[in-house]
């Protein structure tokens, strides 16, 4: 067995640790995790049993080849807030990418999951009109969209959602050969802003170039990609005629009219105010004056409805793993054994977050003593004295 130190280095991505991070942690010299990493040397086993016990991988994850992991990034992740976002977290979630690409890879040689179904849109297209484009694609018509989560899934587009360890962190997505992966931040518990993340990385999939490195883009050029994806997104969840019609229809730009609209396309006040200006319902001064006002009555973070509108979570790998699992095709533990001989050696609670799966349902198998001392209950009826 040789030690790979490709996935020491993914491991410590995946933990959001630097080098000086991991020496401290397991106390060594920040060198020799370096050597490790590069392959000029080998950690002694009590060292490797100690990087196993901090970054929380199986031993044989550090023994793999990277074969299940053949679809490194390569080019662009979109994140939302990047230029906010420290780099080491962003390459926490790219590695954290990288092994949900790799799962995904191993259930689809057991699982049909639905094919990318897109439509053909030129980079010229406007954001507006890419996203009618797309509404009409997928035969959603005109009207409030309740489940955006499941029809990406259903066509195509792999979504799941965990927890992250910065809050600056809304939403990213990546390609991996034909494939598109969108993770949403478990952070913001919010149905109505996460609904608008998932719109915007579905923005940046139909409109943007893939191939691009976004790390050289100018922060000019990164921002007007992410309005790109922003116009998209509030013309997506909330069609311009049909906006429109209820805007005028309600006669008013009071912060109640927002609340009335938010309530029907599950779209936060914020946005909502940023749809209008846009599309002209309003002036750029109307738009400054009610965003003052949401300020003012503290909606900037905790708006109404906020508790009443459900975010509905991606469940495309919960169906897989509970298809298998009811077919007999794995039990937890032999699905987890077959994971590791892929090539993705991993602890069943780390895939659990990764694929957004309830807690303890890749858990292995209770087993219970053959040698059972021969006991009963007391039978109600039973002779006293």
């Amino acid at each position: 067995m040789i030690f790979n130190g490709k996935r020491l280095r993914k491991a410590r991505y995946y933990n959001g640790l630097s080098v000086d991070d991991l020496a401290s942690k397991i106390g060594i010299k920040k060198q020799s995790i370096s050597q490790f990493e590069t392959g000029k040397s080998n950690p002694s086993t009590e060292t490797l049993w100690a990087i196993c016990r901090e970054l929380h991988f199986p031993i044989n994850y550090f023994f793999q080849s990277d074969e299940g992991f053949d679809n490194e990034i390569a080019g662009t992740t979109y994140f939302r807030s990047m230029f906010s976002t420290s780099k080491k977290y962003r390459q926490e979630q790219i590695v954290k990418m990288e092994h949900v690409a790799a799962i995904y890879s191993f259930l689809s040689k057991y699982i049909v999951f639905p094919k990318i179904n897109l439509p053909q849109i030129s980079e010229c297209t406007p954001p507006q009109e890419a996203a009618k484009i797309l509404r009409k694609h997928w035969n959603l018509g005109n009207g409030p969209i309740c489940d955006l989560i499941q029809i990406m899934e259903r066509n195509g587009i792999i979504t799941t959602s965990f927890k992250t360890t910065s809050d600056s962190i809304d939403a990213f997505s990546h390609k991996y050969g034909d494939l598109f992966i969108v993770v949403l931040s478990q952070n913001k518990d919010v149905a109505a802003r996460s609904y608008f993340d998932a719109a915007h990385e579905l923005g940046h999939i139909v409109l943007h170039d893939w191939y691009e490195d976004i790390e050289e883009l100018s922060r000019e050029e990164f921002r007007q990609r992410e309005k790109e994806a922003n116009q998209f997104a509030a013309s997506f969840l909330c069609p311009e005629d049909s906006f429109n019609h209820d805007f005028h229809s309600l006669r008013g730009n009071s912060l109640d009219t927002y609340v009335i609209l938010k309530n029907k396309w599950h779209m936060s006040i914020e946005a909502l105010l940023y749809h209008a200006n846009q599309l002209g319902a309003i002036t750029p001064a109307q738009y400054q004056y009610s965003y003052r006002a949401l300020h003012k009555k503290g909606w900037y973070r905790n708006e109404p409805y906020d508790d009443k509108i459900s975010l509905q979570p991606p469940t495309l790998f919960k169906s897989a793993i509970e298809l298998l699992l009811k077919e007999n095709i794995f039990s937890t533990t032999s699905l987890m054994q077959n994971l590791e001989n892929y090539g993705c050696a991993m602890e069943y609670s780390q895939v659990e977050t990764l694929l957004g799966l309830p807690e303890g349902m890749l858990a292995p198998e209770k087993t219970y003593s053959s040698n059972i001392i021969p006991i009963r209950l007391q039978s109600n009826d039973q002779d006293k004295g």
